[in-house]
């Protein structure tokens, strides 16, 4: 079954051109072909991940905008890490500290975008937690946030920190929203009324599920202003 995307990852990043097409080649053997069986799978996410970095180093590469000019759109950096760590979310804490390790080198071996910053922060996050690592969790979003204090993302991020796992802490997933609510007027109110409608739903509270689902139906009403 592995034989023919070894076969392309075997004289990988050769030639510039050649090996944007193994990567490419590497992409669907490995998320397409075989993506319901696992323990290949595991061996092909593995490969095409070390193609990608082998890839950039034999190239020079040293941004992500550079890497993204090298392939085709569907192959993008962020892409790429979407749905190699796709599969190992499937599987939750079996495969976390390979989910960490894949995105602790992501962030390493290019200079990334703000997007791709996102998608890894998230994805950290959700590992951390899988291994019952939630103060790492939180001290890596907390970062990002200082960063990039208008990021919504970051604050779903945050908040379902907080929500998720066997004993969630509603009272801080809703404090982390509401106190944002509060103190950042450039923030996008939207999804994060939305959100908080949902988890006091979640905690039975009608009456504040209630007012924030109309909070946020006159926010989409009024276009999000």
């Amino acid at each position: 079954m592995l034989e023919p995307i070894e076969k392309y990852i075997k004289k990988f990043g050769q030639d510039r051109e050649i090996g944007v097409f193994k990567i490419e080649i590497c992409y669907e053997y490995a998320l397409e072909k075989y993506f319901d069986v696992e323990l290949p799978n595991v061996k092909l996410i593995e490969k095409l991940w070390q193609s990608v970095k082998e890839f950039i180093n034999i190239n020079g590469i040293k941004t992500e905008n550079e890497y993204n000019h090298c392939v085709d759109g569907e192959y993008i950096y962020c892409n790429i890490l979407h749905e190699i760590l796709n599969f190992y979310n499937i599987h939750e804490n079996k495969y976390a500290n390979e989910r960490i390790e894949i995105f602790n080198e992501a962030q390493n071996i290019v200079e990334i975008g703000n997007y791709s910053k996102e998608i890894i922060v998230k994805r950290l996050t959700e590992a951390y937690c899988d291994l019952s690592e939630k103060d790492k969790a939180i001290k890596l979003v907390d970062k990002y946030i200082m960063d990039n204090p208008t990021s919504v993302e970051a604050i779903l991020i945050k908040s379902n920190i907080y929500s998720r796992g066997e004993n969630p802490d509603y009272k801080e997933a809703i404090d982390v929203i509401e106190r944002t609510l509060k103190k950042n007027d450039l923030i996008n109110k939207i999804i994060l009324l939305e959100k908080l409608a949902i988890l006091y739903e979640d905690i039975g509270n009608d009456e504040k599920a209630n007012e924030y689902q109309k909070l946020f139906m006159q926010q989409c009403e009024n276009g999000g202003e």
